[in-house]
């Protein structure tokens, strides 16, 4: 007569801990990596770097006076006041926007001291959230303005739309996408008083934004493009993001660097409240 096994015979045992080893270690290696490169990061942008640049090291469109910037944590810390002073032959830097939250998982670890500390600087500020597909719109907004202490005098909010990396959006019903990117816009809209604009590139535009939202300023960002960018449906965009490859001082990566469509004093107009 074969034996059989008990639910405590050591065979058993050594078998259910194996695959229990086996279950884990992915996940072990996954959570790993990630605390890795958290912990590195933010080592890494302990202080702000002090480099002076001589120009922001790429070609800037001609015809727009009102240039600016847009940051995250993958900038590092910042020193505001020596990205204020930076002056490339008469361009400076007009207005920042920063990235506040994500989905609804992340708070920009630099938000906060970037919020703050551009104000102290004078430079015209605004807040903007990474949009994910996977999660439900209406609560993405609550967790922005949760996280997003917007003030009279701050640039209107922004909704980044363009691939997270996570979800293939295109696996998505298009019309759910649609009322979901409505829904923030509507949402903030409404707690804030101001319209905010939307964030997209050209590929992300004409899946999702043209010919809707039409309100909603553009901030359309394209890198290849010869001239100036047009939009699809013949939309005047508010912002274009030129370059992700630019330098300017008191921020030791590269950056993303953006003109305004409008004089200074068109830019300040954004800040009205509906």
């Amino acid at each position: 007569m074969t034996k059989q096994l008990t639910p405590h015979s050591p065979n058993q045992r050594q078998a259910f801990f194996w695959l229990l080893i086996l279950i884990i270690l992915p996940f072990a290696f996954f959570f790993r990596m990630k605390i890795q490169s958290f912990f590195y990061a933010r080592t890494q942008c302990d202080e702000p770097r002090r480099r002076e640049w001589r120009s922001f090291d790429v070609a800037v469109p001609q015809g727009y006076s009102v240039r600016g910037i847009d940051v995250s944590h993958y900038s590092c810390r910042i020193d505001w006041e020596a990205v204020k002073k930076m002056n490339d032959n008469g361009i400076r830097v007009s207005f920042a926007y920063m990235r506040a939250t994500r989905g609804l998982d992340l708070v920009d670890y630099q938000f906060s001291e970037n919020w703050q500390t551009a104000q102290e600087a004078n430079i015209l500020r605004g807040a903007y959230h990474f949009f994910t597909f996977r999660d439900n719109a209406l609560d993405q907004a609550r967790f922005f303005l949760e996280h997003t202490p917007i003030e009279r005098g701050d640039l209107p909010p922004v909704l980044d739309i363009e691939n997270d990396k996570v979800l293939d959006d295109r696996q998505l019903n298009r019309e759910y996408v649609l009322r979901g990117i409505a829904a923030w816009l509507e949402y903030v809209e409404k707690r804030t008083g101001m319209r905010p604009m939307i964030y997209t590139n050209l590929e992300y535009f004409k899946r999702y934004i043209e010919g809707n939202f039409k309100p909603y300023p553009i901030w359309i960002a394209s890198y290849k493009s010869k001239g100036v960018v047009a939009l699809p449906d013949n939309r005047q965009w508010f912002f274009w993001q030129f370059s992700e490859k630019a330098r300017c001082n008191g921020i030791s990566e590269p950056i993303d660097l953006n003109v305004f469509a409008g004089t200074i004093e068109q830019l300040y107009a954004l800040r009205k409240r509906i």
